[in-house]
């Protein structure tokens, strides 16, 4: 398949970054931020050669990223939001990577007039790169790395899973979840720390549901992928939003800039095939 010229540029940055993750992967530093979460060597490399290749101050196209955010002014990102921007997260999944487990990723999605616009994912320890171009899904893996990969050749439209749940299928739950929510039944829950490794994992098919509460660049690879796939996303309140209608303002996410709630999302999301898919999964829920 021909990608667009966006979808293309994103692939072959996500490909690069890829292949930094890989090099710092078994000598990365690691230390805990102001926030208590981890940072490495690896996440401010990647961000540093993303930030190079994708603010344009000409073009008016401005970056948010996890590493940055804090030291962007509120009208810059204010900016941002309502025009042109590329929001990303160099390693997603900064735990698991700094423990040398696989399930990482680094995520990039491009926004425009406050709606997210396309992304992509890329988990390197699985060879996995998932891509939304132009209302469609594409989907590779393989072991040559990703700088390698003839990506109109590797990159195939992915179809959608199947709208099945039951007792054998797995959910994976946000660490908060984790922490302190229970839920009934018998079916496998996975709590995985990565927003790119679990959306990965939804739009393959190889999870059925999943709930997250994140920050914008957390989602911001993923979500029109899950979209064109036809996943729903139900909040946690019925007042709050809906991040399927992919907007990037108040609506669905924070703007408490300055502070580690910053672009989060105002409530725990449950993704799932079907509203029908979603509501099983929910009546599972301790009360």
């Amino acid at each position: 398949m021909a990608l667009s010229p966006l979808a293309r540029r994103i692939a072959g940055l996500l490909a690069e970054a890829a292949r930094i993750g890989i090099a710092h992967f078994d000598n990365s530093h690691a230390e805990l931020k102001p926030d208590r979460s981890i940072v490495t060597d690896a996440d401010r490399a990647i961000e540093a050669f993303l930030n190079g290749e994708l603010e344009d101050e000409a073009a008016g196209i401005r970056v948010i990223g996890e590493e940055t955010c804090a030291t962007r002014s509120a009208e810059y990102l204010d900016a941002a939001r309502r025009e042109k921007c590329f929001i990303i997260d160099p390693i997603d999944g900064t735990a698991m990577y700094a423990h040398r487990i696989p399930f990482w990723g680094t995520i990039i999605g491009y926004a425009e007039n406050g709606r997210f616009v396309d992304g992509g994912i890329a988990i390197p320890g699985t060879g996995e790169m998932l891509l939304s171009d132009r209302g469609t899904t594409l989907y590779a893996q393989s072991s040559r790395p990703m700088t390698e990969w003839d990506f109109d050749a590797v990159l195939a439209p992915l179809a959608p899973p199947p709208d099945r749940f039951d007792d054998s299928s797995l959910i994976s739950i946000s660490q908060p979840m984790a922490h302190y929510n229970a839920m009934r039944g018998t079916n496998v829950l996975t709590a995985f720390c990565s927003t790119a490794y679990m959306t990965m994992l939804l739009a393959t098919g190889r999870v059925a549901a999943a709930y997250n509460a994140a920050h914008i660049w957390d989602f911001a690879g993923g979500i029109c992928a899950l979209k064109n796939l036809g996943f729903v996303s139900v909040p946690e309140y019925p007042e709050a939003g809906d991040l399927m209608t992919l907007r990037i303002d108040g609506s669905n996410f924070t703007d408490d800039y300055g502070t580690t709630e910053a672009l989060l999302t105002r409530c725990e999301f449950l993704f799932a095939t079907s509203r029908e898919c979603a509501a099983k999964v929910q009546a599972m829920q301790e009360k």
